[in-house]
């Protein structure tokens, strides 16, 4: 089985924890750098609110 580890670039402890339980377990992993929401603009959060809103025929606000 693989997993997908998405991770903010600073969190290095958290990577580290994550990769440690994951090999544990056997278990392989691609990490996928993380996007900290507390740093997008209005208009950038909009826009991946957009595509979001497209894809999924949904609404659900996304939060920082």
């Amino acid at each position: 089985m693989k997993a997908y580890l998405i991770n903010l670039d600073r969190n290095i402890d958290r990577l580290e924890s994550a990769a440690r339980q994951l090999g544990a377990l056997g278990i392989h992993y691609e990490r996928f750098p993380a996007v900290d929401g507390s740093a997008l603009t209005d208009d950038d959060r909009n826009r991946v609110m957009a595509r979001f809103h497209a894809r999924m025929a949904r609404h659900n606000p996304l939060t920082k």
